[in-house]
């Protein structure tokens, strides 16, 4: 059940431009909404990344 949540889309956006509008999408996801600033969010995910790395090997042998 969780792996069939999870999509990866590579740098072709037509795929997440038809689950997401675009109207909500940032630029650098070819959006049409303002730009966002990440870096705090890069930061919470990286202290995060040992436990996100502990999750991942519960699930990848599902």
């Amino acid at each position: 059940e969780f792996k069939e949540n999870i999509r990866f889309i590579g740098y072709d956006y037509t795929e997440l431009h038809e689950m997401v509008p675009v109207e909500i999408l940032p630029p650098e996801y070819g959006g049409t909404a303002e730009p966002r600033e990440y870096s705090s969010f890069y930061k919470k995910l990286a202290d995060f990344e040992p436990k996100l790395l502990a999750y991942w090997k519960q699930f990848k042998n599902l």
